[in-house]
């Protein structure tokens, strides 16, 4: 490789101003707000600050490496923590890529070329500008990785030397990768293609030669991601469960979103999540404008692309490695089980690097032909990439989704002002919510998972959150906390209540009646209209046994408790226990009094609102004489049974 002019280096400093001028304009307009995902890596930095075991993986998976999060607490150790920092260290490497992205392309197809793929790089569409300021644990340090990966192998295969040395470096880059983010595996295949081609073109001694680089090759490729295959050792590769392939079906449907959807959001005609386009007819305009260049690669090197069938790859002008490792992404992503996710396609984000090194090999190849339209084609996919992010306002996207529609808040300065002056650590709330409140508190707040995800992060906040016994507040978003409060007053729980940030704060929960006591299922009979012969389970005090419809559930079915005589009772508790399906789609809960009347304890409109709530049921009230007590299944399911675990009486 000639070194740099410097003509060059200034082009260089040019080039990331632009890059660094969207990215902080993208970064500012959003107020630098990060989320959970973004937050867990904070907080990941602070506690290797704090002296706490350095981490293999992301917390609480078994995948993508804590190598983010290691550089990300060299950060908080010199300019220290905050969001700004969180988010100016993915902001570095998409800088580098901007710069590797020049030098790949320059060992490729000339300066020409490097200085139209690395402007293309530096202003990129909106998806790449977004993910390119995300701490999400290592999405845009693998571009980073990948790219000088193939870097490094264009300058081995023009390289006169075989170089088992320059090989294992190549290996141990991806190896490093693996452990990384596994979406390097996209760059691995197009690799070792390559690796083959040089071989068999070097006309080497296959019993002699290739042992010894399969060997270095593989040992290197170990060496470079030894944190990820030390920890699987210890815990029986436990990463690998992680990896399933989809049906048949599945990835047809998955390459046809790709098409449609995650490829147009990667050159700019949609944004992530939406179904829209940026403009009429943009997913059109961006097929027309990148697969023109597409077919002037086919028709210019149609030659060296029919020679890939002989494992005969260009060794001097190794165009079609790129062009391969486009091929293998979209293969690798649409027959793995993470294709559904071509929708809002960040495992696709390694495609546009090949897309830019290819647009400027099109781009010198167009110069060389005499054709002026090389100004043209740029100039379209600049103004596509812009307008992805500036037409019709700036793409900022929203906070994540909650519930019913509405989103974490952007500022929690009062949430976090009244919980401190109400001197609370722990609360209840949403993943979104709880990590990103924890890293934006120092962690002086910590969490309870409420709801939906329900996945854990930090193992011993689960541990301190159950054994922690003070007021813990629910932090909801208003709809969770309309459906709660409904909840609450049907089962007559007390509670307090405060908005704050935009999120309705129930504090200070209790139930109204106390000191309940369990009745005797002696002191009553139980029965029902299905399966009857079973009913006794329901009431033997075992949670391992159910009393379950053996029908799908329809609006006729009913479970009846008999006091015989007149009994004084406070309560119900109906536990699903090991049956979480088989809650009644509707319930109605209704009582005989000693006089003859009924009362209806519990509305069927009332039961989502307390489902919501709760996943069984406690439903207490002042002491009454009652006779019987019914519980009725008002709705329908076309296979899940009604079960009851437990049924519990309480006066």
């Amino acid at each position: 490789m000639t070194k740099l002019r410097a003509s060059e280096y200034v082009y260089l400093i040019l080039v990331l101003l632009l890059a660094l001028i969207l990215r902080l304009d993208f970064l500012v307009s959003s107020n630098f707000v990060i989320d959970a995902d973004e937050a867990i890596v904070g907080i990941m930095a602070r506690h290797i600050l704090g002296g706490e075991p350095i981490p293999i993986f992301y917390y609480g998976q078994h995948y993508m490496g804590s190598f983010e999060a290691l550089v990300m607490a060299l950060f908080f150790a010199l300019f220290g923590s905050s969001c700004v920092v969180l988010k100016f260290v993915p902001l570095i490497f998409a800088l580098l890529l901007v710069l590797v992205t020049y030098l790949c392309t320059r060992e490729v197809a000339g300066r020409f070329a490097a200085r139209n793929a690395a402007l293309l790089m530096a202003l990129p569409p909106v998806a790449m500008v977004e993910w390119s300021t995300r701490a999400r644990g290592g999405f845009i340090e693998i571009i980073l990785i990948g790219a000088i990966a193939l870097w490094f192998t264009v300058r081995w295969l023009k390289s006169d030397r075989r170089g088992l040395i320059d090989l294992m470096i190549i290996a141990m880059v991806l190896g490093f990768g693996w452990w990384v983010n596994n979406q390097i595996v996209y760059f691995v295949l197009p690799i070792g293609f390559a690796v083959i081609s040089r071989l068999v073109q070097s006309h080497v001694n296959p019993w002699r030669d290739v042992p010894i680089y399969l060997v270095g090759g593989l040992a290197a490729f170990i060496f470079g991601g030894l944190p990820f295959w030390i920890y699987n050792l210890q815990h029986d590769f436990v990463s690998l469960q992680m990896f399933g392939a989809a049906s048949s079906s599945d990835s047809l449907k998955y390459l046809e979103g790709i098409a449609t959807t995650a490829i147009p959001i990667i050159l700019g005609g949609k944004r992530f999540w939406q179904t829209g386009e940026v403009f009429p007819l943009a997913t059109l305009f961006v097929w027309l404008l990148y697969g023109g260049l597409l077919a002037l690669l086919l028709r210019l090197r149609a030659k060296q692309i029919w020679e890939l069938v002989k494992f005969r790859l260009d060794l001097k002008a190794p165009y079609e490695l790129f062009l391969l490792f486009l091929l293998a992404t979209i293969a690798v992503f649409a027959l793995s089980s993470f294709g559904w996710l071509y929708r809002a396609p960040r495992y696709l984000l390694p495609m546009y690097f090949g897309v830019c090194v290819l647009c400027g090999v099109c781009f010198d190849l167009l110069r060389r032909e005499g054709s002026r339209l090389t100004k043209a084609f740029l100039g379209l996919m600049l103004a596509m990439n812009l307008a992805s992010f500036y037409l019709g306002g700036r793409a900022i996207p929203g906070e994540p989704h909650i519930f019913s529609g509405e989103r974490v808040s952007s500022d929690h300065s009062e949430l976090i002002k009244w919980l401190k002056e109400n001197k609370y650590s722990w609360v209840k709330t949403n993943y979104w919510i709880g990590y990103r409140l924890a890293f934006e508190t120092d962690e002086a707040i910590r969490f309870s998972i409420l709801k939906d995800p329900y996945q854990a992060r930090i193992e011993s906040w689960v541990r301190e959150g159950a054994a922690f016994k003070g007021d813990m507040p629910m932090i909801l978003v208003p709809a969770q906390g309309r459906l709660m409060r409904e909840a609450m007053q049907v089962l007559g729980v007390q509670y307090s209540y405060a908005t704050r940030s935009g999120y309705d704060i129930l504090y200070n929960v209790h139930w109204e009646q106390k000191n309940l006591k369990i009745l005797d299922p002696s002191e009553f009979s139980v029965k029902a209209n299905y399966h009857p012969e079973a009913v006794k389970l329901a009431v033997d005090g075992d949670l391992q046994t159910r009393w379950g419809s053996a029908h799908p559930q329809s609006t006729d079915m009913f479970f009846e408790i008999d006091f015989g005589e007149p009994q004084h009772i406070r309560g119900i508790k109906y536990v699903l226990a090991g049956w979480p399906q088989d809650y009644p789609r509707e319930l109605a809960i209704e009582v005989e009094l000693a006089d003859g009347s009924k009362r209806n304890m519990l509305d069927s409109s009332a039961y989502p609102a307390i489902r919501y709530f709760m996943d069984d049921l406690f439903l207490a009230f002042d002491a009454m004489a009652v006779k019987r007590l019914i519980l009725r299944q008002l709705g329908s399911d076309p296979v899940f049974d009604w079960s009851i675990a437990e049924l519990q009486i309480l006066e």
